[in-house]
């Protein structure tokens, strides 16, 4: 399956039950512009992450441990748009990755849940 053309994989159901289970992960990560958007360009972005979490082979093997600055930008790369270090993580989290936040700063590694 081809998942560059699939569109809508994010609704803002799934927004809204990311930011209860992290109430201070915004846009740009970790305590940056809360609360998380749930608007149209969002969605994309966070639906740009997921389409290159779900790309990877072993995704959940290959992703542990790394940050989601240089996540976001292997994204980026893969679908040629922009995304946000916040729309990372939450897709990352709506893949099955835990976020393992830094001491300080809006990035965080991630885990296996």
């Amino acid at each position: 399956m081809n998942l560059k053309h699939v569109n809508n994989l994010t609704t803002t159901d799934d927004i809204a039950a990311i930011a209860a289970a992290q109430p201070v992960l915004g846009d740009f990560g970790f305590d940056m512009e809360l609360p998380l958007s749930k608007n149209a360009s969002f969605l994309a972005q966070v639906d740009a992450a997921r389409r290159y979490i779900l790309c990877v082979p072993n995704a959940g093997v290959e992703m542990v441990g790394r940050g989601a600055y240089y996540l976001k930008h292997q994204a980026e790369q893969h679908a040629r748009t922009y995304v946000s270090v916040g729309a990372l993580i939450v897709g990352a989290m709506l893949e099955g990755l835990k976020p393992v936040r830094d001491k300080y700063g809006p990035n965080c590694r991630f885990a296996k849940t």
